[in-house]
């Protein structure tokens, strides 16, 4: 298999949790998530994230009550098509550096730092997200198909204990 550099215009499961998966976000009763302050400011900033990374488009997403589950794409232009563009890391030789604008840890970094600015200022000084996450490239339709359907379903399917 190809090194993946995460810029690619692929779709991307990503799954972000919070700090030692408390609920801060909201709780699930009768199969529906009710949000709460902390999961509306996530929501909102889901909405806004293709305003503030023109790159990406958020296609499906849930709000869970500790972590959510997202699909992104990418839409790099210049950089698919003039990959010599794309920065190496100076330390490690050949790989992509973390924070490559336009890649996906670039998009979460900036998502996940949006998100806790905002709580931290207006709900709970001391909310954090879990420092790593699950990311995944979308290799077809069938696959898309399935995460978007496990994206869809994942409220219906909580059974209270924190997972991913």
């Amino acid at each position: 298999m190809p090194r993946l550099n995460y810029t690619s215009n692929d779709a991307y499961f990503v799954i972000i949790n919070k700090t030692d998966r408390v609920h801060f976000f909201g709780e699930i009763k009768e199969g529906k998530m009710l949000l709460s302050e902390m999961g509306e400011v996530v929501v909102d900033e889901l909405g806004m994230a293709s305003i503030h990374k023109k790159n990406s488009v958020i296609s499906d997403y849930v709000v869970m009550p500790d972590h959510v589950h997202i699909i992104v794409g990418l839409q790099n232009k210049y950089l698919s098509k003039r990959p010599e563009l794309i920065k190496k890391h100076p330390a490690i030789s050949g790989k992509i550096h973390s924070l490559q604008k336009g890649s996906l840890p670039s998009f979460v970094n900036h998502f996940k730092g949006r998100v806790t600015r905002e709580i931290r200022e207006k709900i709970h000084a001391d909310f954090g997200w879990q420092p790593k996450y699950h990311e995944r490239i979308i290799r077809d339709s069938i696959e898309y198909k399935r995460i978007a359907k496990y994206i869809a379903d994942n409220v219906a399917k909580w059974d209270g204990e924190s997972r991913e």
